[in-house]
């Protein structure tokens, strides 16, 4: 019944109470003052919800006997409640019982008419964690800080005299309640003492703030707290324990909005996420672990001085307004403001709460990560997803899916400031060769809105977006920005409907620029910069400086990883794009990897590497100035080829860059990349011997070229057409690497000179070129229609028909078959030449040198070469010339060929393109 709810004191409520001290119905009333509770307000609305109940007048009181030191008692560790000390029921009433978390919601309620006529007992066994109420079925419990159990009895009657009664137990100092003395009547005409509600009243800012230490709120980030719905957690969905596909099917329904940001289930927001735990190899995520931590060494103690502020992360900022309003107000614990410590989105929450309500509350605000003036990668998670929030929990897909119609990822957008300071994040080529230009502000929303995004909470996001403007005088403001880490900041397209193309990287937390989490109005000695820790654990990475920022002691300094100054903001690495059929893995010299899993997912277990695939592309980028040390191995998903760039980045800038182009690969072929000698080691069968790939241009300068060259064509002749090819780069390019060809979707050979076209009938022409940046040209195609020409088809070159079988006389061992008019092509091995069905009987001993050499036969797992005559089980005669096999339409256009060399056909003679010679 309670699975996963922690608890750390019990609320025991009877009824209906606004206060802690009841008041006996007799002229001279003992009294009891109880301690209140941080939920005492949300608890009185909550009570006798159920349909048809009603809250209780408040006229008459519970007794209150003899044996109230056995309310609450404890033997060994089984701690016993006995509500009927305090209030006997009527056997007809209602016992229910709720759960509230931390923020006073209530995430579990049950009921059970099993009121015994007798005594009733809740007992709580502290060694089993089992909450059980009389003889019924327990439950089990797990505490946690902050969370309460409500226990409550309705006796049935609407309208009931009974008052209510709210009592906060402390498991770790169980204490029963004890009345006070009855006061003397007061003399005849005096002034009544003022009322509980009448104290109320008096103005808490007038009184003078109490000894120790000033209450703390945390407050996380997008992503950051725990969400359940109907009782089950459904985030973070690590915990859940189920496949990918499974999980992600699961997400994709729990935590599904509308069109209009609303939350589709009745989803509750549980604990904030302190830590995410993963096995080995895996590495843990201390997120606000050990700032907690170090807070309670520092005599933070839960509930009464530290306090965290879970919300549902997916809506609208101004969704949970309200609910920061009441935990702010009711934890200020008589202070008149308190300190808040706020993570990442959760800043632009509190930015959002000042706005709204005014900064009256809050003394020191220390925005830990905050994007005030957006992230770009909010962007790329609406277009393609992520995989990294967090750690990979998560297909991107479901990520990009979820997004969509989430307020706060729109929220997250670069906001108009953004712009203004720096150059925009979306880089496009709106046509194939022009240069690429950055979007501005409006152009960018447009860009979003073509891409299919919510339109509706694109233009209602801008509100919260002006936030950056915000007014924060009064109060302490300090802002501590991650960076030195390599951080998505731009992407690149080469249309608008296209994928990515690109990624540019900028200083950051490898989530937010360090550009746009700097940007807020305090001095700059409130400003501190931590080098080298990821966005997600940033709390707890910084939080030797917090609590000294908090205690008001000068924060220590290191300059490294810790200062004042953006100087320790730089940063250096390779950046690597894989645009091939390959599988792409990562190791450190722990073995911690990121890349494909087996279980065909994706794991980043790198804390500080970057790595997207976005349409089959690898964007790769790996730190080279931390203490890991990388190594890079990668193998053939298929056969193909594939391209590899490397980039060498220094804050931002590329310096170098080394190009691999068109490598052919197989399923088997191996790669292995040393980014610390420079140096593509390849093993093409992976056999074990592997061959050092040397790049096919290396660029100190031009590496900016993003602009693909452009290639023309030239033809002349009817039927034989020579084509010519023309490439040419951008003014500011990089050069042209070369240029590639394919006939009829034969592979792609490299364009050295004119090439004349041999075939005859249809013929598709592709070409392309390709930069020593390594832009690829998209393919051009040509079309052209050859007229036959039967005396070319069938072989009648002034020398040999094709098909003769010649012993070469100048070396007396080559033997070679005419084809294709007039060209000779060799047999590989002797075996190869009596595996396709030739014999030695009818070779002619000539001198071919003169010859053009149309290519070697290497297998007998192919058709036979051009020139060849096979007859097929029916007994027609083809020739096979061309690539095609050729029927003859009369005995005469036979005698063109040499037909004493007639072979058995094979399957792959058969399978060739069809045509019949008239």
């Amino acid at each position: 019944m309670f699975s996963d709810i922690r608890k750390a004191f019990f609320v025991l409520t009877f009824a209906l109470v606004f206060g802690a001290i009841f008041v006996f119905p007799n002229h001279a009333a003992a009294t009891v003052t109880l301690p209140t509770t941080s939920c005492d307000t949300q608890w009185a609305e909550l009570n006798h919800i159920g349909d048809s109940e009603s809250a209780e007048d408040g006229t008459k009181a519970f007794k209150f006997g003899p044996n109230n030191n056995d309310f609450v008692s404890e033997t060994g560790e089984v701690v016993t409640f006995k509500p009927q000390l305090l209030f006997t029921p009527d056997a007809t009433a209602i016992f229910k019982v709720y759960v509230l978390n931390s923020s006073c919601a209530v995430i579990y309620g049950d009921s059970s008419p099993a009121i015994q006529a007798g005594l009733n007992t809740i007992t709580y066994t502290k060694a089993t964690d089992q909450l059980q109420f009389n003889s019924e079925e327990s439950s089990s419990i797990h505490w946690l800080p902050g969370y309460l159990i409500g226990f409550d009895v309705w006796d049935g009657v609407n309208g009931s005299t009974f008052d209510t009664y709210t009592y906060l137990i402390d498991m770790d100092s169980l204490a029963n309640p004890a009345a006070d003395p009855i006061p003397e009547p007061e003399p005849e005409g005096a002034a009544p003492p003022p009322s509980f509600f009448e104290t109320k009243k008096q103005n808490p800012e007038d009184l003078p703030e109490p000894e120790g230490l000033r209450p703390i709120l945390i407050i996380p980030g997008i992503t950051g707290s725990e969400l359940y719905e109907n009782g089950e957690l459904v985030w973070p969905p690590g915990k859940l324990g189920t496949a990918f596909n499974a999980k992600d099917k699961f997400l994709t329904n729990s935590l599904a909005l509308d069109e209009k940001g609303n939350s589709v289930k009745n989803v509750i927001s549980g604990d904030i996420i302190r830590k995410i735990n993963f096995p080995t190899p895996f590495f843990d995520v201390n997120i606000f672990d050990a700032l907690i931590s170090d807070l309670k060494n520092n005599n933070y103690i839960s509930g009464e001085n530290y306090f965290i502020f879970p919300y549902d992360w997916r809506l609208d900022f101004d969704k949970n307004i309200e609910l920061l309003d009441k935990i702010i107000n009711k934890n200020k614990k008589g202070f008149h403001k308190i300190d808040i410590v706020a993570h990442s989105m959760g800043g632009l929450l509190v930015k959002d709460y000042i706005n709204k309500k005014g900064s009256d509350q809050i003394n020191k605000l220390i925005f830990v990560g905050t994007p005030h003036l957006g992230a770009p990668k909010a962007a790329k998670v609406l277009l393609e997803g992520d995989i990294d929030i967090p750690l990979n929990l998560l297909n991107k897909e479901t990520m990009k899916q979820l997004s969509l119609n989430m307020p706060s990822i729109y929220q997250l957008l670069p906001n108009r400031k953004y712009f203004e300071l720096f150059t925009g994040y979306i880089n496009l080529s709106a046509e194939r060769w022009q240069t690429p230009y950055m979007l501005d502000y409006d152009w960018t929303r447009d860009f979003l809105k073509n891409k299919n995004v919510n339109t509706y909470l694109l233009d209602q996001a801008q509100e919260a977006q002006a936030l950056s403007e915000l007014d924060l005088s009064g109060i302490d403001v300090y802002n501590i920005t991650g960076c030195g880490t390599n951080t998505q900041a731009g992407y690149r397209f080469t249309s608008i409907v296209s994928p990515i193309a690109g990624i540019g990287y900028t200083s950051g937390d490898q989530t937010v620029p360090f550009m746009s989490a700097r940007q807020v109005n305090t001095a700059s000695d409130k400003k501190f910069y931590v080098k080298g820790v990821k966005h997600s654990e940033l709390p707890s990475g910084s939080r030797a400086l917090i609590l000294d920022i908090l205690q008001n002691n000068k924060p220590a300094l290191d300059e490294i990883s810790t200062s004042n100054g953006t100087h320790i903001c730089d940063y250096k690495g390779k950046s690597l794009t894989w645009k091939s059929p390959v599988e792409v893995h990562i190791y450190d010299q722990n073995n911690n990897h990121a890349g494909p899993t087996s279980e065909g997912g994706f794991e980043n277990n790198l804390n500080i590497i970057d790595y997207e695939i976005i349409d089959g592309i690898k964007f790769i980028f790996i730190p080279t100035d931390d203490s890991n040390t990388y190594s890079i191995q990668a193998k053939g998903e298929a056969a193909g080829v594939f391209d590899l760039i490397i980039s060498d980045i220094s804050n931002g800038e590329v310096t170098s860059s080394q190009v691999f182009n068109d490598v052919a690969i197989t399923e088997a072929s191996k790669i292995a990349v040393d980014l610390y000698q420079n140096k593509v080691k390849f093993d093409y069968s992976g056999s074990g011997h592997a061959i050092e790939l040397k790049p096919d241009s290396t660029l100190a300068e031009g590496s900016d070229d993003l602009v693909p060259p452009q290639t023309f064509i030239e033809t002349a002749g009817n039927e034989e057409i020579t084509i010519k090819l023309t490439a040419s780069d951008s003014k500011s390019g990089s050069g042209i690497l070369h240029t590639k060809y394919s006939i009829n979707g034969k592979p792609y050979e490299t364009y050295t000179e004119p090439v004349m076209l041999e075939e005859f009938g249809s013929v598709v022409f592709k070409y392309y070129s390709v930069d020593k940046a390594g832009n690829n040209e998209p393919v051009n195609e040509r079309q052209f229609n050859i007229e036959y020409n039967p005396g070319k088809v069938l072989g009648t070159s002034t020398g040999l028909k094709d098909g003769t079988l010649v012993l070469d006389s100048v070396d007396n061992r080559t033997v070679y078959i005419v084809g294709t008019g007039g060209k000779k092509y060799g047999f590989i091995s002797e075996e190869v030449f009596k595996g396709l069905g030739y014999n030695f009987d009818n070779l002619v001993s000539a001198d071919i040198s003169d010859y053009e050499l149309g290519g070697y036969v290497y297998t007998v797992n192919g058709p036979h070469p051009d020139g060849s005559l096979v007859r097929d089980d029916s007994g027609a005669v083809w020739v096979i010339n061309f690539g095609k096999r050729f029927g003859f339409s009369s005995e005469e256009l036979s005698k063109s060929f040499e037909m004493n060399n007639i072979i058995k056909a094979n399957w792959y003679d058969l399978n060739l393109p069809f045509e019949r010679i008239e």
